[in-house]
């Protein structure tokens, strides 16, 4: 049904590359390693059990919630969906719950964009890896979601996925290719998937009712011109929030265009905490030396420096999302817009405000420099390790909208 692209650029050589799936033209998959997948599983399924408990589900129109509890990171798109757009950045984007889970991204990205683009034509805007937005799905027994094509005003034309669980091969997601066929992708822990061409434009794409947990994690990115028509849009901020996973991406590209051989402990050099990352790896026999780590913390250093000078400072991002907890960069913030986005639990991160330096006639109690760090730390701490999730709820079909309250649901990480 779809001619394979002869022309386009060789995959690349340490593991099979990008191929078309020969019932759904536009539509190639491959494997990510799988001792990395199993470093973003056990992720997930952590930051899924963080997750406060919900109550009795007797709350939609339909009885009972169909589909799938969702994680955003990198520009929200719950937001995009409201009547009125909102332009706001994932705060859990910043915090180092996600670590493996944007490194396989930023690496797959790196490894493979080049080549899907040059086999299938499409390309993507260049300088436009932070408007990325990433959702993260995980269906139970008995969700779903219908089928749909995403927006294609707001997303540029490629749209990644990968299956982080998935116990059924043919209970994952389906392509309608016409009225009456709807093709199964076969899904295995690992298959990455890129959307192009008619699998992007024409044919929709749905998961019908599960039979056993899947997790899967969507990417894409925003189209520019569609975010600075929005009256509250920043790039600034958008900049400031995911210059880390930017410079994975270009590190990974510099590091021999995408270095395929994909080390199943990679993500250790960008975690300041890899006991998670080892205890998900032990069995792959894969160990990073001191040597391979010193180097590889070194190149992050340098790579910031040149691609990330130093902003005016009136608040803290926690960069130890890629273990660089030592080399922080200071960010200033935009100023807070008028937005939804700045009230409740959505609101802006509160200005870490600093003692003044100037000496004043009225004398004040003495202070310890070490209560003064302190109490920085704990401001600091307090906003970065506190992400917000939203929940997918059936009865509205967006993250964080619950039509039964009539307000947005929302839940946050501790």
């Amino acid at each position: 049904m779809a001619a394979h692209h002869e022309s386009a650029s060789p995959a690349p050589s340490a593991a099979p590359g990008p191929t078309e799936h020969r019932l759904i033209p536009g539509l190639y998959t491959w494997s990510a390693p799988a001792g990395q997948m199993a470093a973003v599983a056990a992720e997930l399924h952590g930051a899924f059990d963080t997750l406060k408990t919900r109550g009795p589900e007797t709350g939609s129109r339909h009885g009972r919630r169909r589909m799938s509890d969702a994680i955003e990171l990198g520009v929200s798109f719950n937001r995009m969906e409201k009547d009125a757009p909102v332009f706001c950045m994932e705060r859990a984007t910043g915090s180092r719950n996600f670590a493996s889970t944007l490194g396989l991204i930023a690496e797959q990205t790196a490894a493979y964009r080049e080549h899907v683009e040059g086999a299938t034509g499409t390309k993507t805007t260049q300088d436009n890896d932070h408007h990325l937005n990433v959702v993260i799905r995980r269906y139970r027994p008995g969700q779903s979601i219908g089928f749909h094509i995403d927006r294609l005003e707001k997303f540029e034309d490629a749209v990644w996925n990968v299956v982080v669980e998935n116990s059924d091969s043919s209970g994952g997601l389906q392509y309608q290719v016409d009225d009456s066929t709807k093709v199964p992708v076969n899904e295995s822990p690992g298959l990455v998937s890129v959307q192009t061409g008619p699998a992007r434009h024409t044919f929709k794409h749905g998961v019908p009712t599960v039979s056993t947990e899947r997790i899967s994690i969507t990417w894409r990115w925003f189209r520019p011109e569609f975010l600075t028509s929005l009256d509250d849009y920043s790039e600034a901020e958008a900049r400031a929030v995911l210059s880390p996973f930017v410079n994975r991406v270009q590190q990974t590209l510099a590091n021999g265009n995408g270095d395929r051989n994909h080390n199943q402990n990679r993500n250790r050099e960008f975690s300041s905490d890899s006991s998670d990352s080892d205890n998900a790896d032990s069995g792959t026999g894969f160990k990073a030396t001191a040597a391979v780590a010193t180097a590889a913390a070194t190149t992050t250093v340098n790579l910031m420096a040149t691609a990330m000078p130093p902003l005016p400072p009136t608040a803290k991002h926690d960069w130890s999302l890629f273990g660089m907890a030592e080399h922080s960069a200071d960010i200033k913030l935009p100023p807070a817009p008028t937005g939804s986005c700045t009230t409740g639990l959505w609101k802006q991160p509160a200005v870490l405000a600093e003692s003044s330096a100037v000496p004043t006639l009225t004398p004040t109690p003495a202070r310890s420099t070490s209560s003064r760090v302190r109490t920085r730390k704990e401001m600091h701490e307090s906003w970065a390790t506190r992400p917000r999730v939203g929940i997918i709820s059936s009865s509205a079909g967006i993250i964080g909208q619950d039509s039964s309250k009539g307000k947005d649901h929302i839940t946050r990480f501790w």
